[in-house]
This record gives C-alpha cells, sequence and structure tokens, in this order.
C-alpha cells in the first residue's frame, strides 16, 4: 500500500513539473566507480514538448509519465519503486527515456535522479574486497585512498592490490536508468581511470614487443638447432651411413658406434621373423634388451630381461610370451627365438657373449634410420640415392 502511494506521489510530482517547468531540470549524475559517492547535478534540456501526460501508451507498452509534441512522444518517464523496467522494455522503447527513483521524484521532481544499477557480480567484488582487505563498510575509504595515491590500483601496497583483471570494471561498476547519458565519472576517479588505461596501454605495447623479441629469439635458436643438426647429421653419416635421417645426441653417438653391429644385427632379425615390430618398438623405451645368439639354431636374436616388473608386455609378443612350469604355483614371461621357436631360458640370456641394451637404444636407432630394414644395413651397403635395402648382411655379437 506504501509502495503505491509513493509511486503515484511520485509520477504526480512529476508530471505537475513537466507542465509547469518553473525552474530548469537537472539530472543527478552518479560517479561510475566502485563505492565513489561523488554526484553532480546537470542541466538538462528536455527535447521539445507541449503537454505531459500520465499512463501514455507507446507501442506494447505503457509510460509512467510522457512529454508529448504535436501528439508523439518526445521523452518517457518510468518511476521506480518495486518493479524495475525488464531488458526487453528497454531494447524496446524507441524514445529517451529515464528510470527515475521513486522517493527523490516525490521530494523534488526537477532534479532527476535515475535508479543505478551495479554491474559487478557479487563474486567479483568480493574479490575486489578480499584483495584489498577490507569489509563493506571500509571499501569507500580504501579505494578513496588508493585513487589519491600516484601509483595505479594493481600495484601492491601495504602488501593490496586491486586484481587486474577487475580494474575496468571497479571504474565501469554502476549503470544508471538513462538510456541517452555517456557514463559519468568525478575528477579525480577520470583521472585515475586515464592512468590506468595508459599504464594498460603501455603494459600492452611492452607486451607486445616483449612477444615479437621472444618470436625472434625462438626463430634465431630455432634456424642455429637446424644448423647444429645438419653438422652432426654430416659429421655422423660418415660413421653410419648416409641413410641416418635423424641424428644422434651428442653424447649417445659414441655408445651407439660401438653396439652398431650388434644393433644391425637384431634389427636384421626383427625384419626377417617380426616385421611389425617396427611398429612397436618405440614401445619398448625402458626396458632392458639382450642380444645374444639363440641356444639352439644360434640365429642372432634379442631377448627381453623379465626379471622385473614390465609395464606393457603385450607390445614384445610374440617375441616374448606367459610361461607356466607345471609344478610352479605361478609363472613369468620367457623370450624365445623366432627362428626356431624355441625359448630362452631365462637364467641363461646373460650367460655366454652377450649385449646388454639398455633403456631406449634400440628404440633410438631405429627412428634415426626411419625402420627396421634400413637400420639394418652396413654404411657400406647405403647407397646415397636411398633407394631400398638389397643384401642386408647380418652383423655380429661381440
Amino acid at each position: 500500500m506504501g509502495e503505491s502511494v509513493l509511486h503515484i506521489a511520485a509520477k504526480m510530482r512529476l508530471l505537475e513539473a513537466l507542465t509547469l517547468r518553473e525552474r530548469p531540470f537537472m539530472i543527478r549524475r552518479v560517479c561510475q566507480r566502485l563505492a565513489c559517492e561523488v554526484t553532480q547535478d546537470e542541466p538538462w534540456e528536455l527535447p521539445p514538448f507541449e503537454i505531459a501526460e500520465a499512463e501514455r501508451v507507446l507501442g506494447t507498452y505503457r509510460l509512467d509519465v510522457a512529454a508529448l509534441n504535436e501528439g508523439v512522444v518526445s521523452v518517457g518517464f518510468e518511476v521506480y519503486v518495486s518493479h524495475r523496467v525488464d531488458t526487453v522494455k528497454a531494447a524496446n522503447l524507441t524514445v529517451p527515456w529515464l528510470e527515475l527513483q521513486a522517493d527523490a521524484t516525490a521530494r523534488d521532481p526537477y532534479v532527476l535522479q535515475p535508479v543505478v544499477d551495479s554491474l559487478l557480480t557479487g563474486d567479483e567484488e568480493a574479490d575486489i574486497r578480499e584483495s584489498l582487505r577490507v569489509t563493506r563498510m571500509q571499501l569507500a575509504q580504501r579505494l578513496k585512498e588508493r585513487i589519491a595515491l600516484a601509483c595505479t590500483l594493481d600495484v601492491r601496497v601495504n602488501g593490496y592490490a586491486v586484481p587486474g583483471r577487475l580494474i575496468n570494471k571497479l571504474f565501469r561498476s554502476r549503470q544508471e536508468g538513462v538510456s541517452f547519458l555517456s557514463p559519468w565519472w568525478c575528477p579525480e576517479c577520470a583521472a585515475k581511470r586515464e592512468q590506468q588505461a595508459q599504464a594498460a596501454l603501455l603494459a600492452e605495447q611492452n607486451r607486445i614487443i616483449a612477444v615479437r623479441e621472444q618470436a625472434e629469439r625462438a626463430a634465431k635458436e630455432e634456424e642455429e638447432r637446424l644448423r647444429q643438426r645438419e653438422v652432426h647429421l654430416a659429421e655422423q653419416r660418415s660413421v653410419f651411413g648416409p641413410w641416418l635421417s635423424e641424428p644422434f645426441p651428442t653424447w649417445y653417438a659414441a655408445d651407439l658406434e660401438q653396439h652398431a653391429p650388434v644393433l644391425r644385427a637384431v634389427c636384421q632379425y626383427l625384419h626377417q621373423y617380426w616385421p611389425a615390430a617396427g611398429q612397436r618398438i618405440s614401445e619398448w623405451a625402458g626396458e632392458t634388451l639382450i642380444a645374444r645368439r639363440c641356444w639352439k639354431c644360434q640365429q642372432p636374436i634379442i631377448c627381453l630381461d623379465s626379471r622385473g616388473y614390465i609395464e606393457n608386455f603385450r607390445v614384445f609378443y610374440p617375441m616374448v610370451e606367459y610361461f607356466k612350469p607345471q609344478d610352479a604355483r605361478r609363472g613369468y614371461f620367457i623370450s624365445k627365438c623366432l627362428a626356431c621357436r624355441q625359448r630362452q631360458r631365462l637364467q641363461d640370456i646373460r650367460e655366454g657373449k652377450h649385449v646388454v641394451l639398455r633403456d631406449d637404444m634400440l628404440p633410438r636407432w631405429v627412428a634415426a634410420f626411419g625402420g627396421l630394414a634400413r637400420a639394418a644395413v652396413r654404411p657400406d651397403r647405403q647407397t646415397t640415392s636411398g633407394g631400398s635395402p638389397k643384401g642386408i648382411e647380418v652383423g655380429h655379437l661381440n
């Protein structure tokens, strides 16, 4: 009941003021910065109008008060008590309009005080308060103190600063219920906002420069890396052959050169009896492999040291199989010769002549040549034309 009386009183007072026009109309502007209490009364010259009416229909909407010129609405007024102008109506009103505070309008209809909405979410305002270590009651004073300082708001003072991502929103935290006015800031906040904008522009320019310099450095580093790659590749091709397509790390090249005959023999063995292994070798990295000869057929073979935990034993099938003796409670993984299908006794794979290939030696070797077949060829049989490998000769085990 009280709101309805207030609403009617505000409308009648505004209608009377528009009819009598005894004083110039003013619009009380509110600074857009969060918690700023500065206001300013700006003179407002209404669009030309002849009369004012209450409850005027405009399209599908009804205005609380309207100023009309030659029977056409020139400006509309909504008085807020309990029901706001919704976003659809605000978007579809075709004339300038204001949404006014009812109590202020009832007191003085010549000083128009638009409603003010917050553009900050509750979480965003809470983040600002938390970053400044203040309560709601203390926020206005803390921001006033920070505005007065020479530094920008995102610079820490006594350990406190406004989050950079919220500075623009802090200065544009309010929206007045007026359709035809630009945002207004008090002189002090306007100066600080301009300082923040200049600082942000300078920071962005510095960021762009830093990104460009980083890109230039990266390009030079990549150019140098490619140059070094070509140098190392040329040097290593003289040792490993012209089919080497990717140079080995310099710290690794000596070990690979020492084991090159064994690696070629293993690659020939896999290429001949299990060609699909070339697609799985990259998954063997981290496991210990042992190159030796089969105890039965004397073929150079490769065995898996399965005494420890094998994370992914499936990638070694059919070179490895699960074996469970009849009188044992559990089985174990055991390597076998792909040439004669004979199991290799686990306790014997490190006996006699053998070579331990640790970690990623074999996968790295195969990848550097681009496949099993090419990785099995001796340097003197590698053609510089890069054709298909022919006449592969098996290497030896030391």
